[in-house]
């Protein structure tokens, strides 16, 4: 197995990891120098940043899932039951 990597290969896979051309930069001058601290902690905040993006995204998915749920449930319970029902469960899911 291959342990190395190019340099072209690995400015490839910090371009698809989302390093702007700076930080490449940056990363670069710490692995030509074996500076492998310095090169994890780079790793390491820009994996940070990127799962911080991934939970407010999740977060956002879970805020249109909860109207998505509120519509369907309106439209089941206009339905199922009369109006007034329908109403009053809307009110208590939306102050909850």
């Amino acid at each position: 197995m291959k342990d190395k990597i190019s340099p072209s290969d690995l400015i490839l896979n910090l371009e698809a990891a989302g390093f702007d051309r700076q930080a490449i930069e940056k990363y670069l001058d710490c692995w030509k120098c074996g500076k492998t601290g310095e090169q994890l902690e780079l790793l390491s905040a820009k994996r940070d940043s990127l799962l911080e993006h991934v939970h407010l995204r999740e977060k956002q998915i879970d805020c249109l899932d909860y109207l998505i749920y509120l519509i369907k449930k309106a439209k089941n319970c206009r339905r199922n039951r009369p109006v007034r029902n329908c109403i009053t469960d809307r009110f208590q899911a939306l102050s909850l």
